[in-house]
């Protein structure tokens, strides 16, 4: 069920209707084992390393899994059970690679939080610490046995509970207004039956741990309270509260006990005491953001870290153990070429506003992802806001970088090697007095122009001379315009999008413009915040809108007066005629190597679309597919072997999809998987085609069982015949022929049934 590390080899054969995810595993939030392997959880992510076979597996949607970022996990050894607690409070149970949901709490109607703060194991129940109180499950029979909710009692409307204990018959409690306790013989569910410890009244406390008939309880809250003593740490008899370590002034993370050793966590240190709280050993130094802490069979401390993934730690080594990802899961832009995959991390508002995200960019080669550092150029502010990225059509080494503030960075060899914020480009007149880059584009003469908005020049162009011009588009584009995206067409028109007035049209060689709106015979755009376009293989833009989608032929723009966006009619599940996702705001639009248009929506999802518009092949959403989140933001494809990635506001995840680029002419045409065997389910893969191609494949008799054309440079085959049987065992013969016939290759496969 799970996919090793080995299985992420990069391969140009990843099979069609794959899914990847592509997340950052190096911000540890929670960890746990079942004595040999360890479970890590991040922010978003979870991953196992089993250190006695070095083998790490991931645990994502595409794996089954039912969320991304974690927020508790731990590990139930009676019934050998993974217990997992997702941002959102939706839980799975892994046992016997087989996954269960248990949703109730993230179905609960709750006003606020939902949040998991910790889980605690007593017998086969699980005492799960909730911000809005206590829920208990039964791991065994996987069930949510009961919760108390601390909204039905005023004194405990504004608490939240942190963390659980239990010691000589009593449930014990640490919450953010004092540590409660109440009798196994009570009723949990009835409040009153909550006693406040009196030695712990009203302050917060975030951890609470039982060893050797004794509490020990963490209070974080000193500093906040203004008070000079900072130590954290007590120990509870049931009588008397006593002080650890006076002087400490680290704030404690987790409190973990194990074999009658108390493990106290800070950020940057940790300690292991004995019953009787002396210290065993300690470490501090080689981890830096420690979150949590658990112990191995062999009595290692393995801690999760937010910067490093996760640590294990004994008296004598400190040593990290990652797992390789992005660096962050944030994704504005996606540039792919010869399999080199660029991200913008940066990010706008909605109303274009700065977000202020300072993670620049990064890439993947071989399926190894690499941070790029932004060196200091000079300029009095840190990068930030990284939106866009181009890639020189004739060195994919030669990368371009738009920040909405920051101006236009230039990479070379994966290096950064230039900022540039001065002429030819124009700060902003708006206040901050930036300089605001919204979109780049290369033309068909490898010119990379620039949108440079609230400029009175909208445009600027770095030639392929390394000349600069700049082209003012006066009333089309006014200096108070927020100027975005930007494409250029067959015919090398530059299309750039003025927020709130719709697409300004440049035809460079004369220096006319046009401007395209919601007016009637003026462009007809359904909406004039335009936050996508795509030029396809026939030459015609696709316009992607706050409102749906219009398509324009370029040839039209400045020969015709009137000038009307074509819609896009489909027919619903209903069997009744609507426009092709109208009323949804469209974040970008992507073309395959079949003319095929990926479509991203901020809330809806993903759509594939035929060529035309009119057929929707793929609808992927997070509910129906391992898509991480209804919110995408930009699409890339991988035209070589067909991977399409979506930048979801949750991380980077993709889906090997069945186009690929082509020519006019054949490349190398081979068959994969070959020999196909009786246990394979999946599709055949026919690579190498020249685009249009028609296939034709026979038995060695020359018998026809199954004809299809080629999706740009591939074509797919389920292995079955044209009256839906799969074929016997034997060599099936594959005659491939280009459009106009002018070229045939032929390949065969092997069946083995």
């Amino acid at each position: 069920m799970f996919i090793s590390l080995s299985a992420f080899v990069w391969s140009q054969n990843v099979p069609i209707g794959t899914w990847r995810t592509h997340l950052p595993y190096h911000r540890g939030s929670s960890i746990t084992t079942d004595g040999v392997t360890v479970y890590c959880g991040t922010l978003s992510s979870l991953y196992s390393f089993n250190p006695s076979t070095w083998n790490y597996e991931k645990y994502t949607k595409t794996e089954g899994f039912s969320g991304v970022g974690v927020s508790r996990v731990a590990y139930h050894k009676p019934t050998q059970t993974l217990l997992i607690a997702y941002d959102d409070a939706n839980i799975d149970l892994l046992h016997n690679d087989d996954i269960y949901n248990l949703s109730q709490i993230k179905s609960f109607f709750i006003q606020g939080s939902k949040t998991i703060n910790n889980i605690t194991f007593l017998g086969y129940t699980a005492i799960l610490s909730c911000d809005f109180g206590i829920v208990l499950l039964d791991v065994r029979n996987r069930i949510v046995k009961t919760n108390v909710m601390f909204s039905d009692n005023l004194s405990f409307s504004t608490l939240n509970c942190m963390d659980a204990a239990f010691l000589n018959g009593n449930y014990y409690f640490a919450t953010t207004g004092g540590v409660y306790r109440v009798h196994e013989s009570k009723e949990m569910k009835d409040l009153s039956n909550w006693i406040q410890v009196p030695a712990f009244a009203s302050n917060p406390y975030a951890n609470i741990s039982a060893m050797n008939n004794k509490l020990y309880v963490s209070f974080n809250g000193f500093k906040a309270f203004g008070l000079t003593d900072a130590d954290t740490l007590f120990s509870y008899d049931g009588t008397q509260k006593t002080l650890l370590f006076p002087g400490n002034t680290q704030m404690i993370y987790d409190l973990y006990a194990e074999n009658n050793q108390l493990v106290i966590l800070n950020e940057k240190e940790l300690r292991v005491l004995n019953t009787a709280e002396n210290i065993v050993w300690q470490k501090s130094g080689c981890f830096d953001r420690a979150r949590e802490a658990t112990m191995d069979n062999q009595g290692n401390v393995w801690i999760p870290d937010n910067a490093y993934g996760m640590f294990k730690v004994s008296a004598a080594s400190c040593h990290p153990y990652g797992l390789d990802g992005p660096f962050t899961q944030n994704v504005f832009d996606i540039e792919i070429s010869k399999g080199v995959i660029w991200c913008a991390a940066g990010a706008l508002g909605l109303s274009f506003n700065n977000i202020y995200n300072i993670e620049g960019f990064y890439y993947n080669k071989e399926n190894d992802w690499k941070y790029l550092v932004i060196p200091d150029f000079g300029y009095p502010e840190q990068p930030r806001d990284i939106i866009d990225m181009a890639i020189d059509p004739n060195d994919p080494l030669h990368v371009y970088a738009a920040s909405w503030g920051m101006g236009l960075f230039e990479i070379n060899n994966y290096t950064v090697t230039g900022q540039l914020v001065s002429a030819p480009l124009q700060p902003s007149v708006a206040p901050g007095y930036e300089y605001k880059i919204g979109g780049l584009a290369f033309d068909r003469s490898n010119n990379l122009w620039l949108s440079n908005a609230h400029t009175l020049a909208a445009l600027k162009v770095k030639k392929a001379n390394n000349s600069w011009a700049t082209y003012n588009l006066g009333g089309n584009a006014p200096t108070s315009s927020i100027l975005y995206k930007l494409i250029s067409d067959d015919l090398n028109h530059i299309w750039l999008s003025v927020i709130g007035k719709g697409i300004a049209v440049l035809n460079p060689e004369n220096g006319s413009s046009r401007l395209l709106s919601n007016i009637y015979n003026q462009g007809d755009l359904p909406n004039l915040n335009v936050r996508a376009m795509a030029c396809d293989h026939n030459g015609e833009m696709w316009i992607g809108t706050d409102d749906g989608i219009r398509i324009f032929s370029p040839g039209q723009i400045f020969s015709n007066a009137n000038v009307n966006g074509q819609k896009i009619i489909i027919k619903n599940a209903d069997g009744h005629n609507e426009l092709l996702l109208g009323e949804t705001m469209i974040t970008d639009i992507e073309v395959d190597g079949a003319n095929r248009k990926w479509i991203s929506t901020m809330g809806n999802g993903v759509r594939l679309v035929s060529e035309n518009g009119r057929d929707i092949i793929y609808s992927f959403t997070a509910e129906n597919s391992p898509l991480l989140s209804n919110i995408v933001y930009c699409i890339g494809i991988n035209q070589e072997n067909g991977e399409v990635y979506f930048g979801t506001a949750l991380g980077l995840v993709s889906f090997r999809a069945e186009a690929t680029e082509a020519g006019n002419s054949f490349g190398e045409v081979y068959a994969y998987p070959n020999p196909v065997k009786h246990d394979y389910k999946g599709v055949i893969t026919i690579t190498g085609m020249a685009k249009r191609s028609t296939i034709k494949i026979t038995d060695v008799s020359g018998n026809l069982v199954f004809e299809t054309e080629s999706l740009g440079g591939q074509a797919i085959w389920d292995g079955k015949k044209f009256d839906g049987n799969r074929v016997q065992t034997g060599v099936y013969l594959i005659f491939c022929t280009n459009y106009d016939a002018s070229e045939t290759v032929i390949t065969k496969i092997l069946f083995i049934n």
